[in-house]
């Protein structure tokens, strides 16, 4: 044995000598009065990932799932924010098993990333892998509220068409849903999707109000969707006939969230750019507001300091701690909440244009920006 270890080198270089002239004698046979034919080119066809989506799993992490591709070995899976130049490869996943992977982030703060997934081809010299479908997601879980539920809230009919503040609010939460879902990535928790609430096994009136801001458990943010009403009709007015002078947002915040500035950010960009909007509508004739401040929101009905704009945002205590039902259930269950009342549904002039179908969708996507703008996200749907 020892011997033939000793002969192993020289056998190598034998080796390698022989390869060289066998090479040699292929060139010059090769050589001929003829022109050299070139190999026949296959053309390769592409393959890629056609459908992705990526959510929240957890504040820490996002879920990227795909349909299978033909002709794939394997899959790529890839990722970058917003703004940077170029993806980041996250990892690799064999093909024929399941179509997933979840992205493990480095931090819990609320970020927006873009996913890929390209292919690997099973068979190179037929196949190429293409680029995959983009999805957009953020590690961000709001709930929304759209309140009372079909049955529950006065109606009022004018002209022949008939507001109903249950049926308005879930208009404006269904496109506020889709708008932070598609636009920004934002996950998005529904307390109801339809006429009806059903919570905890409870339908409608068997379940209590506070039950809806309890359901945001492990969200980020809790937003309730509401129109107003005066409670005493203003005097000279009928309830449902009230002036122009009365109309205004408000944003109710619950007690942990009149101390996050952040969250009144959003209240305040919600209440300000509300007001801007229905004055442009013609429909309130009130323009100047000021934005509240965390740790000194104001009480509901405090009137402001000499000299100061009223402020849109407050907070309302009860005796048994936020006044309105679904405050202190988001507040029981550790979640930042507020109220959006958009404007009073008791002034004709709005019932008018929400009857007509101008302010559902406005009023959404006032109310998606609040939370993007705030949070400094940006608009994804460009790159999905």
């Amino acid at each position: 044995m020892k011997k033939v270890l000793k002969k192993l080198p020289a056998l190598i270089l034998a080796l390698a000598a022989l390869l060289s002239v066998c090479a040699t004698a292929l060139a010059d046979d090769m050589v001929g009065p003829g022109p050299v034919l070139p190999l026949p080119t296959v053309k390769k066809t592409a393959v890629a990932v056609t459908q992705v989506e990526a959510a929240r799993e957890s504040a820490g992490s996002i879920r990227v799932t795909w349909t299978a591709a033909p002709e794939a070995a394997g899959y790529i899976v890839l990722r970058k924010a917003p703004g940077d130049k170029g993806w980041r490869c996250l990892g690799l996943v064999n093909a024929g098993g399941e179509t997933t992977f979840l992205d493990t982030l480095d931090s819990t703060a609320p970020q927006q990333y873009l996913y890929r997934v390209d292919v690997l081809p099973a068979d190179r010299d037929r196949y190429v892998g293409g680029e995959g479908a983009v999805a957009a997601a953020a590690n961000l879980l709001v709930c929304v509220d759209p309140g009372h539920y079909l049955g529950s809230s006065g109606a009022c009919t004018d002209d022949g068409k008939t507001y109903r503040e249950c049926e308005f609010v879930l208009d404006v939460g269904l496109r506020l849903r889709d708008i932070l879902e598609n636009r920004y990535g934002i996950q998005v928790r529904m307390t109801r999707e339809n006429e009806k609430i059903e919570l905890f096994g409870l339908v409608n009136g068997q379940s209590e109000v506070e039950d809806r801001g309890l359901f945001s458990q492990g969200c980020d943010l809790f937003i309730s969707l509401h129109t107003n009403a005066k409670a005493n009709p203003v005097q000279g007015y009928a309830a449902w006939y009230q002036p122009l002078y009365i109309n205004k947002p408000t944003v109710i915040l619950n007690t942990m969230a009149c101390s996050d500035p952040l969250v009144v950010d959003i209240a305040n960009r919600a209440g300000l750019n509300l007001a801007a909007a229905n004055y442009r509508l013609g429909i309130e004739n009130q323009p100047n507001f000021g934005p509240a401040t965390a740790g000194a929101i104001p009480h509901m009905g405090d009137k402001p300091k000499p000299g100061a704009a009223p402020v849109l945002v407050c907070w309302r205590k009860g005796n048994r701690g936020d006044y309105y039902g679904v405050l202190r259930g988001s507040n029981a269950v550790g979640v930042p909440g507020m109220i959006i009342e958009h404007a009073y549904h008791t002034v004709l002039a709005m019932r008018k244009l929400a009857n007509d179908g101008v302010l559902a969708p406005l009023y959404a996507d006032i109310d998606a920006r609040a939370v993007a703008d705030a949070y400094g996200f940006v608009d994804l749907s460009a790159y999905t």
